[in-house]
């Protein structure tokens, strides 16, 4: 009997480790859904156009 108590301990330790790792992968993609939402300051400031003027290029062509 003391084999099958320990069988099912390490059955309902099995358990609630999944059901822990399910519980922090259901946070984690909670998380990057809301972030996924959300603008990015970093994502704004590449859409800002640059007002300084273009150099010309600095290669010459041989004549």
């Amino acid at each position: 009997m003391r084999l099958v108590r320990q069988l099912a301990d390490i059955r309902r330790a099995q358990h609630c480790t999944a059901l822990r790792a399910a519980r922090q992968a259901a946070e984690a993609d909670a998380e990057l859904a809301r972030a996924a939402d959300e603008p990015d300051a970093a994502d704004d400031s590449r859409d800002e156009h640059d007002d300084t003027p273009a150099t010309g290029s600095r290669i010459r062509s041989p004549s």
